[in-house]
């Protein structure tokens, strides 16, 4: 995938993201009046915003890949290797500094504090979950024109134009 494609998949999602998340909080600071319960459940929106990048960015490539499948030929296919830790590490980032970086300012461990960790910590888990189920229906296809992953890709796609290999092995 090219990085003008790289970068149109990381707006994308980036922009839903933000909307889901801004809508979500928008929508409970409407319907409720407390505004202690509105912060603990937006907080618990930012996983799902967070699956939601991810879901985005697969669709998107999938999109791309067919398109891009229609105009080659087929070769073969083989299946990937595992997701690689570089990959899981750029995933947990984005949500690990959203949690950890208020900690570095100031380090108290109230309650909020201890929910954020705890949300992260179940988007951990279900991340973990969902990348050794989709990791089956990856599949490495090589064309005339190159190669393409195929199947359900959650890895986050971000736009650097550095020397990163491909990580579907």
């Amino acid at each position: 995938m090219n990085n003008t494609m790289k970068n149109i998949v990381f707006i994308v999602s980036l922009f839903s993201f933000l909307i889901l998340f801004i809508l979500s909080n928008y929508i409970l600071t409407i319907f409720l009046n407390n505004y202690q319960l509105p912060i603990y459940i937006g907080y618990s929106f930012m996983p799902i915003s967070f699956l939601f990048i991810l879901f985005i960015q697969a669709y998107v490539r999938k999109l791309y890949v067919k398109k891009s499948l229609k105009t080659s030929n087929i070769l073969f296919d083989v299946e990937c290797q595992a997701i690689r830790i570089l990959d899981k590490i750029l995933i947990y980032a984005l949500p690990g500094v959203i949690v950890l970086f208020p900690l570095l300012s100031k380090p108290v461990f109230d309650i909020l504090t201890q929910f954020k960790l705890g949300m992260l910590l179940i988007l951990i888990l279900i991340l973990e979950l969902i990348l050794s189920i989709t990791r089956k229906t990856m599949r490495a296809v090589i064309t005339d024109k190159g190669i393409a992953i195929t199947g359900i890709d959650l890895r986050l796609e971000l736009p650097i134009s550095a020397n990163y290999t491909n990580g579907s092995g």
